[in-house]
């Protein structure tokens, strides 16, 4: 394989990641542990994908390579936005039937989706390269693992506690009256995201590997 197409590659497996989360994440499962039942968007399986991508690349190739990968995520969301609402909006035709009503629930949800998770997936994004790159700075002898833990925990943190906030918020009820439910709700939901971020680290690693092979045949 010519080195050249190897960040190619990856960079379309990124975008692929990015369109799959606001296409299938409006599904939601349900997660049990014990006697705690949380419910989970789909998009929360591709989290470890969009973020330790984002994360070697930074590690191979340095921020700005990064920050262009970060807002083709960001472009790639608004054009599923923009082409959902034109699927749905025009007019099926007699062959279609009632299969018009179906397809407007599923993409419609998709785009009501994808509108929400863009200033989700943009937060959580610049976040988790700016601890992931302040930890290679700093802490120059930390693995890459440790790295990815840490700057996941922080983005995904930061993430949950702004948009259960928010959608807290639409109850009316202020938050001090609130805090224990926003609390059994906050802190297992964070847990179960990073958790399943773990799967992450050997995906980091075999890109590690697979785009070292490119930038060192080019340089």
């Amino acid at each position: 394989m010519f080195p050249e197409y190897r960040l190619t590659i990856w960079f379309t497996l990124y975008l692929c990641a990015v369109v799959l989360t606001q296409l299938l994440g409006s599904k939601t499962m349900l997660w049990s542990f014990g006697d705690i039942d949380i419910s989970v968007g789909m998009s929360i399986l591709f989290i470890p994908f969009t973020l330790s991508m984002g994360e070697v690349v930074y590690e191979i190739y340095g921020q700005a390579r990064a920050n262009a990968f970060l807002l083709a995520g960001v472009c790639a969301t608004l054009f599923v936005i923009v082409l959902s609402a034109l699927a749905v909006v025009l007019p099926a035709s007699a062959a279609f039937g009632s299969g018009q009503e179906a397809y407007r629930l599923t993409f419609g949800g998709s785009m009501r989706f994808a509108i929400t998770s863009l200033l989700s997936f943009f937060c959580l994004q610049v976040i988790d390269l700016w601890c992931f790159a302040t930890l290679k700075q700093r802490c120059v002898h930390c693995p890459l693992w440790v790295r990815l833990l840490l700057s996941a925990f922080a983005a995904l943190f930061v993430d949950t506690l702004i948009f259960t906030l928010v959608d807290h918020a639409r109850s009316g009820v202020p938050v001090v009256q609130n805090v224990k439910i926003i609390s059994a709700i906050f802190f297992p939901y964070v847990l179960v995201r990073w958790m399943v971020s773990w799967i992450g680290i050997p995906l980091a690693y075999v890109g590690q590997r697979f785009l070292s092979l490119s930038s060192s045949s080019t340089s």
